[in-house]
């Protein structure tokens, strides 16, 4: 096999220039004896593939990186795009032919840049070869046309041979390929840009897609058309901003089915800041989705349920009270309070979805103000009933913080347990008495809840025994809340601080 395969001038034999004395060599014929030399020089081999034919063909030097000197063993030359593929490492084989068939694919003028190992017969040693080229027509297809057959032409060059330091970066990425491939998660890489351009094994047997057919934006394609938007969104942001990313949704898998991914990445930078390499990975959490769903369906349920109750005890107390005008006081504050119970368990635990609070109003401050607001309205009707529901003789300010559930519970607790206390024995049992919930973030994630009782009768000292509901507030603080009770008996007034972590209070 030698030059004259690709159409040019063999090259002379004495290194002249191949036009015979008295004649005058032709442009054209010039432009291909000096790139036919500035291939030799840069040791680089010329290919292509006639799709039509199944042939792939090279010049000498291609031939010679491929199958090493011209009397080692190996295939027929030109060769069938079998045994081309079969010289491949079996790592890289099926990577290489979904790219090469993605590039035929795309048409004319699409280009193709790839890596890979080549097992000579001779020896088996891996050398890594890096090729490019482009799709194009044989001289006598016509450019534009369709039904003309298409060819690929490119360039082979022996990375070893060019450079030893980098076989040893590519032996470096190739072992953390394999390392990824261990890895139970799906793995990506992207360039800067966001151009994806590897995924690893488990990527490929989850979608069941080919080797590199998701390259680039392919990706998108996987997702439910109804998060498609949404993830392109997400990621066009962290490509402008550097900023993580992270994202839910549904992915397809082999056989059809969408199941809810996580996916996740970080930006590999330069010294300078600038990114580098995305790296990211996709976890299947469909069954953790699906079970968090039941869960807060039977949340709801129970939500419905508790609701009833709720009402329920409403009904007999009212009942019970109609005809005794001596309960009817006892009726009325008991129902504020269970009424002001019932609206903090639906502002934390609605049983349906259209009743849900904005999850950034749902705040400590907020459940605050609606359970202390049947306190309020009863020190109103009792000074004046013309006074606004919203009396200044109990005040919630300061820092707000994110609340749960769980954490709304035992805080409904507390807060009745202080309230019916001031209200009987404390500085709301005075006509000038004020009551300040005060809420406070400071270092190490934490928050400290202050209820501060002033103008109230003067205290002698705390209780001499404490009563279940004071037992049952401090057993819902330390448990539930995990926060540390601090009580000040000043003569002034009652103090009394909760300091707990914040993401105790969003449980």
């Amino acid at each position: 096999m030698n030059d004259e395969c690709l159409g040019a001038s063999p090259q002379p034999k004495d290194g002249g220039t191949g036009v015979a004395p008295g004649q005058q060599e032709s442009p054209a014929a010039g432009h291909e004896h000096l790139l036919a030399l500035a291939l030799k020089a840069r040791d680089l081999g010329l290919w292509w593939i006639d799709l039509e034919n199944d042939q792939f063909h090279g010049d000498a030097i291609c031939r010679r990186l491929l199958l090493g000197s011209n009397d080692s063993p190996g295939p027929d030359w030109p060769m069938s795009m079998a045994a081309f593929l079969a010289l491949l490492h079996p790592n890289d084989r099926a990577l290489t032919r979904t790219r090469l068939q993605r590039t035929f694919e795309a048409g004319y003028g699409s280009r193709y840049v790839d890596e890979f190992r080549v097992l000579r017969p001779g020896d088996g040693a891996p050398v890594w070869i890096a090729a490019s080229g482009m799709v194009d027509r044989p001289p006598d297809g016509k450019p534009h046309g369709r039904s003309s057959p298409l060819r690929l032409v490119g360039t082979i060059q022996d990375m070893t041979r060019e450079d030893p330091g980098i076989a040893g970066v590519l032996e470096g990425e190739a072992r953390l390929k394999a390392i990824l491939n261990t890895m139970p998660q799906m793995v990506w890489s992207a360039r800067p840009d966001g151009y994806h351009d590897y995924y690893n094994d488990r990527w490929y047997e989850f979608t069941g897609t080919p080797y590199g057919s998701t390259d680039g934006d392919a990706w998108s394609g996987m997702f439910h058309p109804d998060d498609q938007n949404r993830a392109w969104k997400r990621w066009r942001h962290s490509l402008a901003t550097g900023d993580p990313y992270e994202v839910d949704y549904r992915l397809r898998r082999h056989d059809g089915e969408y199941r809810w991914t996580l996916g996740r990445a970080l930006p590999i930078r330069r010294a300078d800041g600038t990114v580098e390499r995305w790296f990211g990975t996709c976890t299947d959490v469909h069954d953790l989705k699906s079970s968090e769903e039941q869960r807060e369906l039977i949340g709801r349920e129970l939500s419905h349920r508790i609701k009833n109750i709720f009402a329920v005890v409403s009904s007999l107390v009212t009942l019970t009270s109609r005809g005794d005008d001596a309960a009817k006081p006892f009726a009325s504050e008991f129902l504020q309070r269970l009424t002001g119970l019932a609206q903090a368990h639906e502002y934390v635990q609605p049983h349906t979805p259209w009743l849900e609070v904005d999850p950034t109003r749902r705040t400590v401050l907020h459940l605050l103000a609606i359970l202390i607001r049947p306190y309020v309205q009863e020190l109103a009707a009792a000074s004046d009933p013309s006074n606004s529901l919203h009396d200044r003789r109990v005040a919630v300010a300061g820092d707000d913080a994110p609340v749960g559930v769980s954490a709304g519970t035992a805080l409904a607790l507390i807060v009745h347990e202080l309230a019916t206390n001031a209200i009987k024995y404390g500085s709301l049992s005075q006509p000038d008495g004020r009551v300040t919930i005060t809420g406070e973030r400071f270092a190490q994630s934490k928050y400290r809840l202050t209820w501060q009782e002033r103008n109230g009768p003067a205290v002698e000292g705390p209780p001499t025994r404490q009563g279940f509901g004071t037992r049952l507030a401090q057993k819902s603080a330390t448990s539930q809340l995990g926060a540390v009770i601090e009580q000040d008996w000043s003569r002034n007034g009652l103090t009394v601080r909760l300091t707990m972590q914040i993401d105790t209070l969003s449980r």
